[in-house]
């Protein structure tokens, strides 16, 4: 019994810490958070990140036959006794045809001189390779950062918009206790009653209906960045200019950006969308801008 009982405490242990492992607390995060942790962790960018590595690696690989081969041998030989051959009977000296250790070392060195046009000409290829490669990751951090910021005002729409339902459920319903109390006194119809129940019940549809928007905005927010769909992220309204702190030129030595100073934000077509309608809790789409100019 005491075994048994040993046995139940463990396992009511492990399922206990297993419940609170998978309910984590909420995230608080801003835009900016959002936006520079979906840099690091969306699979998108990280794939880019690796197709940079892949054509660098190509590129070396190709750099490196045009450089010159080095060839190195060496070997050691030891016999049981050196080996002379007496031409003259002894004590005249003999010919010593090896020792007893004898021993090899060869070194060269291959310079290839008719591949190198070919090989140089591919290395160019694979170096414009390595370019299109920073500029498709350019294109896949603009391109999160978008995602990101669209998400994040959906669902600090969404959630505005559940507020307000609740707001509605809890006016209806004291106006439908206004109404029975009315009715109960003979002020108003038994229509009127309805009305005010069909209203409330209406409310609570849409609140239903506000509150599973922002369940799915929040998980589809959560997936863009790279954490898990259960992640609770709760987000935090911050200052917009916060963003660019978080969306700066991170290289500039590559072409598609050498024109741009470090210290400029690559994300300045949101400018003036989030200081126009971000103030508003909702996102249009159709009038944000974009251009790779």
């Amino acid at each position: 019994m005491r075994f048994f009982s040993a046995g139940v405490v463990l396992m009511g242990l492990s399922s206990s810490s297993a419940v609170a492992f998978a309910e984590e607390a909420p995230r608080k995060m801003n835009l900016a958070d959002c936006v520079s942790e979906a840099l690091v962790k969306n699979p998108d960018v990280q794939t880019a990140h690796d197709e940079i590595a892949v054509a660098t690696a190509q590129r070396w690989e190709v750099g490196g036959q045009m450089l010159p081969r080095f060839r190195v041998e060496a070997s050691m030989q030891v016999w049981g006794a050196p080996y002379v051959i007496q031409f003259q009977p002894p004590p005249a000296p003999g010919l010593t045809f090896h020792d007893q250790f004898t021993w090899t070392f060869t070194a060269q060195m291959i310079q290839p001189l008719t591949p190198l046009i070919p090989l140089l000409e591919q290395y160019h290829v694979r170096d414009v390779g390595v370019d299109i490669a920073h500029i498709r990751r350019d294109v896949a951090h603009r391109d999160i950062a978008y995602r990101v910021i669209e998400t994040y005002y959906r669902l600090l729409e969404s959630q505005r918009l559940a507020e307000v339902a609740v707001t509605s459920v809890d006016q209806l319903t004291g106006q439908l206790k206004q109404a029975n109390s009315f009715h109960d006194s003979g002020v108003v119809s038994k229509d009127d009653v309805l009305r005010a129940e069909l209203a409330l019940a209406n409310a609570k549809q849409r609140a239903i209906q506000t509150r599973g928007q922002v369940t799915l905005w929040r998980a589809r927010l959560a997936t863009i960045i790279g954490l898990s769909p259960s992640t609770t992220i709760d987000i935090v309204p911050s200052p917009y200019p916060a963003i660019f702190s978080a969306m700066s030129i991170r290289d500039p030595a590559r072409p598609a950006i050498a024109a741009t100073s470090p210290g400029t934000p690559w994300f300045g077509p949101y400018i003036s969308y989030s200081r126009t309608c971000g103030a508003l809790g909702t996102l249009k789409t159709e009038a944000m801008t974009f251009s790779t100019s």
